[in-house]
């Protein structure tokens, strides 16, 4: 929740930023917009409109994300296909015998897979997950079952929901960043006039390093936030896998992708920048979960 807020946060800043500079040449004189300002008793003008779009444009999206229709184009945009009559089966007999574990129905879950040989899964949305053949193919059940157990304890703690969330917001604003962008090459043709050609320039200029100063010192820190609550999503979701009596099981399949990624030692700006601890601290964590040491 907190990062979904600072995605938020962020992207208000620039998407408000960029249509002020826009309502300076072109004011927005939208009916609607003005009928609601009055009925808010907001007072009209370009700083309050310029909030209230940035709003509208990024929450829209955020609400969007959220509806089932959305979620499964996800999926399927991600690659995800609905299984074979023998990998449902399978599937559903593993989600209903952790399902017995946790509490929860197996009903709740929407299953996938994702045809190659990498061996991972993943959660997606408010209730997917989407395995890859790959992984099917070289751990046996118990093992398959505690990776799936991971990625429901990522479901559990509504990581991915509020990823998708995140998602959204940062789309919308990009796509923002990127119709000013192309208005500023296409500006940047005039550049090239007499006389006014420079003062075009220096305009261009000063307005890009603005953009470029705001975003470097907006989404740097966010990055690193979104980083490390990534990491400390994974231990969350390892520790659920643990407590429905999995733990044993995630060792043993974290231990095979390790050996089949071929994962070395990373460094600590690679960790930094991480969406996943390093497997090792993993291993090392499950092991104090299985040990009663944490």
């Amino acid at each position: 929740m907190f990062v979904t807020f600072l995605t938020f946060i962020v992207n208000f800043v620039v998407v408000t930023w960029i249509l002020l500079w826009t309502q300076t040449v072109y004011p927005f004189k939208f009916p609607e917009l003005l009928q609601f300002m009055q009925w808010a008793d907001i007072p009209y003008n370009i700083g309050n409109t310029s909030m209230i779009v940035a709003t509208v444009i990024l929450m829209v999206p955020f609400m969007l994300s959220h509806t089932r229709l959305m979620q499964y184009v996800l999926v399927k945009t991600l690659g995800c296909r609905t299984p074979s009559a023998d990998e449902r089966q399978y599937l559903e007999q593993i989600v209903e015998f952790l399902c017995q574990r946790s509490g929860e129905s197996p009903n709740k879950y929407h299953l996938y897979v994702k045809r190659d040989d990498t061996l991972n899964a993943f959660a997606v949305g408010r209730d997917n997950i989407c395995v890859h053949t790959g992984l099917l193919n070289v751990m046996n059940a118990p093992q398959v079952a505690a990776i799936v157990a991971h990625e429901m304890g990522h479901i559990q703690n509504n990581d991915t929901i509020y990823g998708v969330g995140c998602g959204a917001i940062a789309w919308a604003g990009n796509g923002v960043v990127q119709l000013y962008v192309t208005f500023i090459r296409i500006l940047s043709i005039f550049a090239s006039l007499p006389i006014i050609g420079w003062l075009i320039a220096i305009i261009i200029l000063f307005v890009n390093l603005q953009l470029w100063v705001m975003q470097f010192f907006l989404n740097l820190p966010l990055q690193l936030i979104d980083m490390f609550s990534s990491r400390q999503n994974e231990y969350a979701a390892d520790r659920y896998a643990c407590e429905i009596g999995l733990g044993r099981e995630l060792y043993e399949g974290l231990a095979i992708l390790m050996k089949f990624s071929g994962e070395s030692k990373m460094g600590f700006f690679s960790n930094l920048m991480s969406t996943h601890p390093a497997t090792p601290k993993r291993l090392a964590r499950i092991q104090e979960y299985l040990n009663g040491t944490v």
